[in-house]
């Protein structure tokens, strides 16, 4: 074998060797395989964190392709991300885009997120677009942390301070002991107002008591309003028949005034005239006319009628002494008098007895005239007593006069 045949065999191992090698590094690496078609999705995002080239693109955790390139927008504000999908995977027009990182410090990827899949599949001829969401940012979330924990410390200054203020103003022994008072007078009122409510409680007791008597009560009333309704309606026709003979008394005594008005008008004249005639004598008595006046004025008259009461006690014993033996004169004579009485007394009896068998004699002489030895009297017929005059009221008296 020539040593050019040799080189050859060599060479050709080489080449292959280099094929199969570009071959394994394309299959076992995140891009596109030359052979497998693919179609283009553009993405726009504020920020794409550290994403890089040929990163892969998951849908539900599946690689349908990877990360072509990015690129700055024009107007230096967003970012596009160029994807290329596998050609047999459709992406759903309403699936969402996001940029995720494997775990908290792995490399990032695109994923797609499909919802409800209501919309048509996105195009394959490179014009989807798409927006995605900016990758969670980690010093953004620190920064955002220690503002938090700035905040939570001045938070915990201000708990701190307000602590400090509650344990001297709210927590001071003054301030316990009149909370110690207050809970002392809400148990005394706690208690109260459970006698209160106990009093209640035997208040309603009693109040429903008395209206199942009240109930009962009102049932006797009823039948005894049931069984007593004639004599209730005489009772009633009564006091209406006593109302009429009311109206009708008044009604006479209205005429009985009205006809006696001239003699009330007269009795006032006359009461009036009495009271005149009153008021004459006082004021002469006050002038000091007549034995009233004079014995009010006249202080020499005064003077003696003093001392005549004064005498009075004196002449009062004479007279007492005077009055005592006319006194036992007068029953001498009461004596006298009896004595005398007795024997006019008896004489009048004897003239009255004298003056009966005269009559008598006379009465048994004429029938003896008139009718015989043996005539007998028929007893005297009861004569009818004198009817007694009615009683008349003072208006028909008024009238009669």
């Amino acid at each position: 074998m020539s040593q050019s045949h040799k080189e050859w065999k060599v060479g050709g191992f080489v080449a292959i060797s280099l094929v199969l090698l570009v071959m394994l590094v394309l299959n076992f690496s995140k891009g596109l395989s030359l052979l497998r078609p693919s179609y283009v999705v553009r993405l726009k995002t504020t920020n794409v964190g550290g994403i890089k080239d040929k990163a892969a693109v998951l849908l539900a955790g599946v690689t349908v392709g990877n990360v072509s390139h990015v690129l700055l927008a024009p107007d230096s504000k967003s970012v596009v991300i160029v994807l290329h999908i596998y050609a047999k995977h459709d992406i759903p027009g309403d699936a969402h885009f996001n940029i995720e990182a494997q775990g908290f410090l792995g490399d990032q990827f695109v994923s797609i997120a499909p919802t409800q899949n209501a919309l048509p599949p996105l195009p394959k001829d490179g014009s989807a677009e798409r927006e995605c969401r900016a990758p969670f940012n980690i010093q953004d979330a620190a920064r955002d942390a220690l503002g938090l924990i700035q905040r939570l410390d001045q938070a915990a200054q201000k708990i701190d301070i307000a602590a400090e203020r509650v344990n001297k103003t709210v927590l001071s022994e003054q301030t316990l002991t009149n909370f110690a008072a207050i809970m002392a007078n809400l148990r005394v009122v706690s208690e109260q107002a459970r006698t209160v409510t106990e009093r209640a409680i035997a208040v309603t007791d009693q109040a429903v008591a008395l209206e199942k008597k009240a109930i009962t009560t009102l049932d006797r009333v009823d039948v005894l309003f049931a069984t007593n309704t004639a004599p209730i309606q005489a009772a009633v026709s009564n006091v209406l028949r006593f109302s009429e003979q009311l109206n009708k008394v008044g009604a006479d005594l209205q005429d009985t005034v009205g006809s006696s008005r001239p003699a009330i008008q007269s009795a006032v004249r006359n009461l009036e005239t009495a009271s005149a005639q009153v008021t004459n004598l006082l004021a002469e008595v006050q002038s000091g006319r007549g034995l009233a006046g004079a014995l009010f004025k006249d202080e020499a008259l005064a003077r003696n009628f003093k001392q005549l009461s004064a005498d009075l006690p004196a002449i009062s014993g004479q007279v007492t002494s005077a009055v005592s033996n006319i006194n036992s004169l007068t029953l001498d004579v009461h004596g006298v008098m009896t004595n005398l009485n007795s024997f006019l007394g008896d004489g009048r009896l004897l003239v009255g007895d004298s003056r009966l068998l005269a009559n008598n004699g006379a009465l048994l002489m004429s029938n003896l005239n008139a009718h015989g030895l043996f005539y007998k009297p028929k007893p005297p017929k009861p004569t009818n007593s004198p009817s007694s005059a009615p009683l008349l009221s003072p208006r028909q008296k008024f009238n009669l006069n």
